[in-house]
């Protein structure tokens, strides 16, 4: 019988909170993959329970106490190898800082830094190339999330010729969204015509902008479909009053499982405004069900929307721009055949679960 490796695992496991992110499904899909045949976890959660300003002192703690349970881990685990999940900000400095207790205890560090901010704040700060130059340096992978996010972190951290950096594409699992595509090609589409939302009901999703691109739109025509929750969503529904679109936009609160599914089947245009990202779970599961979309040329998005190949690209914060291509696909309904076709190949063909698991069984 072969011995598993031990993998110290650090990332987002509770589904019984109301995140509802990438990071939750790709930790979660790893343990429960054909990987846990030959690898013995150890996991310590990090999920974020909510997108709210916390308190210095509430967040401070709770990271004491992941960074306790991480060393006590390594004496009593004794894991081969360490895989740890961080965002930007808190989460990073935190993580930063188990992957330094970890390489001092000689262990194999792997790294994935899943944070569409980072690629402005790392630019910007002196100590946040410094902190994530000394975290790369430790760490034996960094697995990014795409092309783009190798080449901005070669570009800015260095370490190109190390070989640590490994892309792995976000990954979902795209089947049982490919119930959704087929039944969008057998049905016609019926106006109003239905753009969907989905995601954290923050500023730095877009949700103003969104409002805002609707503000000229006629109800009879088009409809907004905002599914999620977070900080902004009374100032979101104020702003719609203000706006008189009211009756433009339906607000659902968070979607889980069967009623994400269903706005994903129904939906007719997906949108995504953010104004920064790492690889959206969102838009790879709106695409893999053959949903026309529309995002925000950040982060790694552009390796995965080609611009009027199979969805359309547009810059940050121009509502304007989002209102202009949001008409130009209401009012083509082939265009949106050809983008729903070419973006269900696309997540099919390029960001499988099985291609993922792949690729972590060679890296663990």
């Amino acid at each position: 019988m072969v011995k598993k490796k031990k993998v110290l695992f650090v990332g987002a496991f509770n589904n019984t909170t109301q995140n509802t992110g990438g990071q939750l499904f790709a930790c979660l899909s790893l343990v429960n993959s054909r990987l846990s045949e030959e690898i013995s976890w150890r996991l310590i959660d990090s999920t974020a329970t909510t997108n709210q300003q916390r308190s210095f002192f509430d967040r401070t703690f709770n990271a004491a106490k992941r960074v306790f349970r991480f060393v006590l881990s390594l004496f009593t685990f004794n894991p081969h190898t360490t895989l740890i999940f961080f965002a930007d900000g808190a989460s990073f400095i935190e993580k930063g800082i188990m992957a330094l207790i970890a390489k001092l205890f000689f262990k194999r560090v792997v790294v994935c830094p899943r944070a569409g901010p980072l690629i402005d704040d790392i630019p910007a700060s002196a100590f946040w190339r410094k902190f994530t130059r000394l975290v790369f340096s430790v760490s034996d992978v960094v697995v990014c999330q795409s092309d783009t996010w190798k080449t901005f972190f070669g570009a800015h951290i260095g370490f190109e010729a190390s070989g640590k950096y490994v892309v792995i594409r976000n990954w979902i699992n795209a089947e049982p969204y490919t119930e959704n595509f087929k039944r969008r090609q057998q049905r016609a589409s019926v106006k109003p015509l239905k753009v969907l939302f989905l995601g954290w009901i923050i500023k730095d999703k877009g949700i103003f902008e969104l409002l805002e691109a609707f503000s000229n739109m006629k109800a009879s025509e088009v409809q907004l479909w905002v599914a999620g929750d977070g900080q902004e969503m009374q100032a979101a529904k104020k702003r719609a009053a203000e706006l008189n679109i009211e009756n433009t936009v339906q607000f659902f609160g968070w979607a889980f499982s069967g009623k994400k599914m269903e706005l994903l089947r129904d939906a007719d245009i997906f949108v995504l405004p953010s104004y920064a990202e790492g690889m959206p779970n969102a838009l790879l599961e709106a695409m893999a069900s053959g949903l026309p979309s529309i995002a925000t040329r950040v982060g790694g998005i552009p390796d995965v929307i080609h611009d009027g190949s199979n969805g359309f690209l547009v810059e940050s914060k121009d509502a304007a721009a989002l209102s202009e291509k949001i008409r130009l696909l209401a009012e083509n309904e082939s265009l949106r055949r050809q983008f729903s076709h070419a973006a269900h190949s696309w997540i099919q063909e390029k960001h499988s679960l099985q291609a993922a698991i792949t690729a972590f069984d060679k890296i663990l």
